[in-house]
């Protein structure tokens, strides 16, 4: 439809056809439908309560066929609406999708909307009003229109988007003592509110009444978007910067065409164009009869400076008449407010581009291509035919006149050469015979060739662990990716593998043989290539993507027609859905095609059979390559910034050994902890990490063999980890506390994390200072959710170690979703001196780095853990005791607990002080629970006879107008008589979504023997005015009991308090307790239930609007006890969405 609605016959009074008045749809495929009916309705069985049969839209007397003035009418109304909600992800139309379609059958139905009913007035419903809706009624589950009588394609259209935004949730925008705003400003960019009654005016918009002398505070676009109506905002159709800038190719007549949609009030789109020297007209135009969008327009050098803006005082579209010079530019497109009437906040909507530029055709090398046909182990140049600032180089894949696997290696790039040979995998003997492979050369950038097609290169510092990529530019579709590592930081051999390619970014990692470990970062060379648009001429290269997929099997790769009878052809995996190291290899080149596939290397074991993976490349004939345009791509290497989120940071080092090195971190703290280890097994020798100098931006770490050893030691690698003392909640959810125990000895030392976890965190403690030289380690048990202990333990043959200062970290990831950035979890008691494997949970594609702690002493010989084969899904790990008091090392198993999270800096969504163990740590004692949190209910009076309450108790929000039905009243088109009718009295109209509508459950769970949350729910209590009222009859309740369960004097027992009727705060609750907050007993009980909007529970009063449903459980909090009463007492002192308590004594 928006081709149509922007470009279809803009000079016919009926753009679409008459013919297609009734089969409109504004976006197909969408789940949830604004029903525009014009052609008649039987409306019985649904919430109005009414059997009434209403006639055909009609304007000319004659309701039985529609003339064309008023199929034209339809088409416009249409238009205006669909304008009104083109930002949304709904479907507004013409064509009738059935009632299936409207109503919201059950809470698994995805696919639901709203009728509008265009008609007259019929059995006096509807006499003397402009339309009418029930409030909420957008997720019925029955067929509730709304109806709009108003007629004229302004009016009747805006009338048709004001009722159904009431179905949608929203109320009345009046100004100072009017209850409707009528509007201000006049011409183009006059103005009004959609729930006003801006009648006669040009911009109609949503609003959030953010203007003088509003009557209500209302967020429409929030409400319209909100969970209960089911859709949020269409995806963004064009990228808001210059780097995700739509391309605009001109046709022949040197014509620019383009349009788009402003879908949120922050939302821009940008547009890039290459003229030549010349006059360029450009006009942005908003949508031609009742826009929303009120357009400002700036034109962009290729840099991206402002070299002019268009947003004339009194119109609603843009337009540019320069004279420029040849080059790229750039168009943004915002949608803007007048000062002193309206903000920009509803300035969102439709707009069309059209311009002329000057024809321009410049093309200019940004990279050249060729073929290496004696390639072999030993190092070659290859001089370049250009120059180059900062060129990316993909090589391969390798012929096949060699069968040993081998790797492409490349070192030594300047502006104009690069060294080059194979490298066989490390256990091989490294002798290989003459292979031929094609080579590509890009300047790093974003460039257009000629024929459309985009090539993005770009060179990054890469890691042996995933890591995401950034095009700097936003392909159409996926593009092929090419890569190949351009250092010998470390000699190992080594691939690049990718994953996860889209449309804007890629993740990359190096790879090394099976059998070794990680790799030290080198810098990379990346190509990603976008397909030739549909249409395009000739072009110098082209794309192919095999997506059955290729194994370890020859598969034959057909090419496109070629100009070219010898191409250069370069491939390489999309994915990497196999983890065993492999590369590609080629044979039998032609310009038809070739045979490929997938050589695993055999360093660890002899199979080498792969999976099928995803293989794209690109073909193309030698020499240069041309583009039209280039520009900067996206910096995928720029240090990290100084985020005040930043809370820590993680990473390997590669070359640990006896020597004492400095660690420079990323980021400044004022009290970090740092957890290190376990160290590799390069080196047999039993040993520890020690630390020391610890400062806010740097510490020293070496290894220590223990003292009955020779104290030299191998390189090994191992993971480290430092977080800014305190308590941190991640984006995911996860919550880690770090602490710095000072006056750590051999004593056990009761730590608490100033944090109640939800469940057992896993914790890794490290020394962090060198008071005495002999070799130490931590140990650690008893961990539960609030605390653990923890000692220093010297080597078997020795005493007592001095205080040192031990950091600590706490970790636990969400319970109900991996993190993105970080997992931990603890195994049972399994780990022993033998070595045992233990799965990675991979789930970030950011470098993963590995930590990992003994959680039990249930053995006291000093030990602590080592780990070898570490792969991208599982490592093995053991139990490392030291021999100084005896030989043996056979150690009882004790629980481990892993951690694995992304390399670089990690930030926290909210953080609060952590646990106060130490005076001089610079930390009070938490009582701030998470930012993992959902709103904390609202507490709403249920009988314990079953029966519905009285209208006075009603949800927070919902007193009085929510239980209303909205009478939009028009006597004239020009002067609106709108009146809204209260019920005045206690029944619940349909759209109600108060407590008293909603159907409740009973269920029995008893579990009196953990009262470990109680404290929590104690903990987050606000301080509110208690509003229960006593009833007679109640048991004496003793709200002042402790959890303790001590006696209460009789003095101090309250009065009975009655079911409880209304509490609001805004006070949050922890996730855990909307899980756990179920309390019952055999006589006595209460049951906490969550609602949420959603369709009608016609269980009662048939109309409403929430759906109820009884949380799970696995604690309770007994009402008959004393250690529970005060906990609910607690509880209900705040709230703030809906749950009910039904029999609470």
């Amino acid at each position: 439809m928006n081709d149509e609605f922007t470009f279809g016959d803009a000079t016919s009074l009926a753009p679409y056809g008459l013919e297609h008045t009734f089969s409109l749809q504004s976006r197909p495929g969408a789940t949830k439908t604004i029903y525009l009916d014009f052609d008649g309705h039987h409306s019985v069985g649904n919430s109005w309560g009414h059997d009434i049969q209403f006639p055909a839209f009609n304007r000319d007397g004659n309701p039985n066929s529609f003339s064309d003035s008023e199929l034209i009418e339809i088409q416009k109304q249409f238009q205006n609406v669909a304008e009104d909600f083109l930002p949304f992800d709904v479907n507004v139309t013409t064509l009738d999708p059935g009632v299936a379609a409207l109503a919201k059958s059950s809470i698994n139905d995805s696919t639901w909307g709203i009728r509008a009913v265009n008609t007259q007035p019929t059995d006096g419903f509807g006499s003397g009003i402009g339309g009418i809706a029930y409030l909420n009624s957008f997720s019925y589950n029955e067929d509730t229109p709304v109806f709009t009588f108003n007629k004229g394609a302004r009016n009747g259209g805006m009338t048709n988007s004001h009722e159904v935004g009431h179905a949608l949730g929203l109320r009345h925008q009046g100004l100072d003592n009017q209850s409707y705003h009528p509007g201000t400003g006049i011409g183009q960019t006059s103005w009004g509110p959609l729930l006003g009654a801006p009648f006669g005016k040009r911009l109609t918009q949503w609003s959030n009444s953010d203007y003088d002398g509003a009557t209500i505070n209302q967020d429409d676009l929030t409400v319209i978007t909100s969970n209960r109506n089911g859709f949020g905002y269409r995806d963004d159709d064009h990228g808001n910067s210059l780097q995700a800038a739509t391309v605009i190719p001109a046709n022949e007549n040197q014509q620019l065409s383009s349009w788009g949609i402003v879908e949120r009030t922050e939302d821009q789109d940008w547009f890039s164009f290459h003229t030549g020297a010349g006059d360029v007209r450009l006009n942005i135009d908003a949508f031609g009869q009742d826009p929303n969008l009120d357009i400002e327009a700036k034109l962009h050098d290729a840099s991206g400076n402002v070299i002019a803006i268009s947003n004339p005082l009194n119109e609603t579209n843009a337009s540019f008449n320069l004279e420029l010079v040849a080059g790229q530019y750039f168009l943004s497109v915002d949608g803007v407010g007048l000062e002193g009437q309206n903000s920009d906040y509803g300035s969102i909507g439709f707009f069309s581009l059209r311009g002329t530029i000057v024809e321009s055709n410049p093309e200019f090398v940004v990279g050249e291509s060729g073929e290496i046909n004696d390639l072999n182990h030993e190092w070659q140049t290859v001089q370049l035919v250009n120059q180059y600032e900062n060129p990316a180089i993909v090589v391969g894949p390798l012929s096949f006149n060699g069968k040993h696997e081998s790797t492409i290696r490349i070192r030594n790039v300047t502006s104009s050469s690069f060294d080059v040979r194979v490298q066989e995998w490390n256990y091989l003997d490294g002798w290989h015979t003459n292979e031929t492979a094609s080579y590509a050369v890009v300047e790093s950038g974003v460039h257009t060739l000629a024929d459309g097609s985009v090539i993005v290169a770009g060179v990054s510092s890469v890691s042996t662990s995933w890591q995401s990529l950034s095009f700097g530019h936003e392909f159409d579709s996926s593009p092929v990716v090419l890569s190949q590592s351009l250092t010998e930081a470390e000699s190992d051999a080594i691939v690049t593998r990718q994953r996860n390619v889209t449309s804007n970014s890629f993740s990359l990692r190096l790879q090394e043989e099976e059998a070794l470990g990680p790799h030290l970062n080198e810098d990379v060379g990346w190509l990603a290539v976008g397909s030739k648009p549909t249409g395009a001429g000739s072009s110098q290269l082209h794309t192919f993507i095999n997506k059955k997929g290729v194994n370890h099997r020859r598969t034959h790769i057909q090419f496109p027609d070629l100009d070219t009878a010898k191409p250069f052809m370069l491939a390489a995996m999309q994915t990497s859905t196999g983890s065993d190291t492999a590369s590609l290899r080629v044979t039998n080149l032609t310009a038809d095609g070739a045979h490929v596939w997938v050589d695993e290397e055999q360093s660890s074991d002899r199979e080498t059979r792969h999976t099928h993976e995803v293989v794209g490349g690109i073909v193309l004939g030698g020499g240069n390559l041309l583009a039209t345009s280039s520009r900067e791509g996206s910096d995928n290497d720029q240090p990290p910034s100084n985020n005040e989120n930043a809370v820590g940071e993680a990473g390997w080092v590669l070359s640990l050994n006896h020597e004492w090195q400095t660690i420079q971190l990323q980021h400044t703290y004022d009290n970090p902890a740092i957890a290190f280890g376990p160290l590799s097994f390069n080196g047999s020798h039993e040993s520890t990490v020690r630390i020391r100098n610890v400062t806010a931006t740097s510490f020293d770490v070496r290894i220590q063999e223990w003292n009955f050893l020779d104290e030299w030691h191998t390189t090994e690698h191992a993971g480290f980890m430092v977080i800014e003392s305190g308590v941190h909640t991640l984006p995911d959810g996860t919550v880690i506390a770090a602490g710095v125990q000072q006056n750590s000895d051999s004593r056990w030392q009761d730590i608490q994390f100033g944090h109640q976890f939800e469940t057992t965190p896993v914790v890794i403690s490290q020394t962090t200072t060198m008071s005495e030289h002999d070799a130490v380690v931590t140990r650690q048990k008893n961990i539960t959710p609030a605390g653990f202990r923890m000692m220093l333990q010297e080597e078997e043959a020795n005493g007592g170690h001095g205080a040192e200062d031990a950091s600590w970290i706490a970790i636990a990831t969400h319970q109900t979703t991996d993190s993105p950035v970080v997992s931990a979890y603890t195994t049972d008691h399994s780990i022993t001196h033998r070595r045992a494997t233990l799965p990675l949970n991979a789930t970030s594609d950011q470098t993963q780095v590995v930590l990992a702690a003994m959680q039990s002493f249930a053995e006291s010989d000093t030990a602590n853990l080592r780990f070898d084969n570490l792969r991208q899904e599982t490592f093995q790990i053991w139990v490392d005791e030291e021999r100084s008091g005896d030989r043996e090392t056979q150690h009882v198993a004790e629980a481990v607990g892993v951690v694995a999270l992304s390399q670089g800096t990690i930030i926290s969504h909210d953080h609060a002080s952590g646990s106060g163990n130490d005076s001089n740590s610079g930390r009070g004692s938490s009582e701030n629970p998470t930012s993992n949190h959902f709103p904390v209910p609202a507490i709403n009076y249920i009988p314990t006879d079953g029966t519905l309450g009285e209208a006075t108790y009603l949800a927070p929000g919902h007193a009085g107008h929510d239980c209303e039905t909205d009478h939009d009243h028009d006597h004239d088109e020009h002067q609106p008589d709108h009146d809204c009718h209260d019920h005045g009295d206690s029944s619940h109209a349909p759209g109600c979504s108060c407590g008293n509508c909603l159907a409740l459950a009973s269920k029995g769970v008893k579990d009196p023997t953990d009262h470990g949350e109680h404290d929590i729910v104690a903990n987050v209590a606000a301080s509110l005015t208690d509003s229960r009222a006593s009833q007679p009859g109640t048991p004496t309740i003793q709200p002042e009991a402790s959890l303790r369960g001590e006696h209460i004097p009789d003095a101090q027992k309250r009065e009975p308090l009655a079911r409880v009727s209304y509490f609001a705060t805004q006070n949050e609750l922890p996730e855990r307790l909307y899980d756990k907050l179920l309390a019952t007993n055999s006589s006595n009980s209460f049951d906490i239930i969550r609602t949420q909007d959603s369709g009608p529970a016609s269980a009662h009063a048939g109309h409403a609007s929430q759906e109820t449903r009884l949380l799970p459980s696995t604690r309770i909090l007994e009402s008959s006890s004393n250690e529970n009463t005060e906990s609910i007492d607690a509880f209900f002192s705040q709230s703030s969405a809906d749950v009910n308590f039904r029999n609470l004594i």
